[in-house]
C-alpha cells in the first residue's frame, strides 16, 4: 500500500514528466525555425571560412585542421552539408580553442555512461564495427548533452546538433564555456547578428570575412 507521501511524489513526478514533454515539443518547433535561419546564415559565410581555414592549414598550423579539410575533399555527395559540418568543426581550431564539446563513442556503449561531469557536449555514436571517425556513413546517432543530461538524441548530423546546442545556451542564458567562448561568440554575433560589440579576436575574423 502506498503512503500519502509516495502518492504525492508519484503525482508530482507525473506532472513533471508532462511538463517536460510539452517543453520538448515547443523546443522542437522553435528549433526547426532557428535551424533554418542558422543554416542560411552559415551558408553565406561557408566559402570565406573554408578559405581562411585552408590558409591556416597551409601554414602548418594544426594537423587536425588539415584532417578536417582532407575529409571534406574526399566527399562527393551532399557537399553543402559536409561544408557546414567542416566549418563548425574547424571554427574552434581557427579561433585557437579546443573542440572539447565533440565526443565519439561506439554504439555498444550507453550514452548515459559518458555524460557525468559534461556541462555541454555533442556525442556522436558510431557503429561498433567502424573505426571512430567523422565519416557520416558510420554515425548512427547524434545527441546533445547539457548539464550531464541527454536533452535530445537521434539528430540528423553534427551541424543540427551544434545549432540546437547553441540555441539552448542562448535561449536559457547559459554562460558559454571558457574554452569555446570565441567560437560561440562568432556564431552569435557573426552568423546570427545577435549583438554588435565583438571581442578583438572575433572582430579580426569578421574583418577578414568581409574582405573575402
Amino acid at each position: 500500500m502506498k503512503t500519502k507521501t509516495q502518492t504525492q511524489t508519484h503525482g508530482l513526478f507525473g506532472v513533471l514528466q508532462s511538463a517536460l514533454r510539452d517543453v520538448q515539443v515547443e523546443m522542437q518547433c522553435r528549433y526547426c525555425k532557428f535551424s533554418a535561419q542558422h543554416q542560411d546564415n552559415l551558408d553565406s559565410h561557408t566559402r570565406g571560412l573554408l578559405k581562411m581555414c585552408r590558409a591556416k592549414a597551409n601554414q602548418g598550423k594544426g594537423r587536425e585542421m588539415e584532417a578536417l579539410l582532407e575529409n571534406l575533399d574526399c566527399q562527393t555527395t551532399n557537399l553543402t552539408a559536409h561544408r557546414r559540418c567542416t566549418v563548425l568543426r574547424g571554427l574552434p581550431l581557427y579561433m585557437r580553442e579546443e573542440p572539447s564539446i565533440s565526443k565519439t563513442l561506439l554504439d555498444t556503449e550507453a550514452l548515459e555512461d559518458h555524460t557525468k561531469n559534461v556541462k555541454i557536449g555533442i556525442f556522436e555514436v558510431v557503429k561498433g564495427s567502424a573505426e571512430p571517425s567523422r565519416s557520416n556513413t558510420s554515425v548512427v546517432n547524434v545527441a546533445v548533452v547539457l548539464e550531464e543530461e541527454v536533452v535530445m538524441a537521434n539528430l540528423p548530423d553534427y551541424t543540427n546538433a551544434f545549432i540546437l546546442l547553441f540555441g539552448l545556451l542562448y535561449a536559457l542564458n547559459i554562460e558559454y564555456t571558457k574554452d569555446l567562448k570565441y567560437t560561440f561568440e562568432v556564431v552569435q554575433k557573426v552568423f546570427l547578428h545577435l549583438g554588435n560589440e565583438c571581442t578583438a579576436r572575433v572582430q579580426s575574423l569578421k574583418n577578414k570575412l568581409s574582405h573575402i
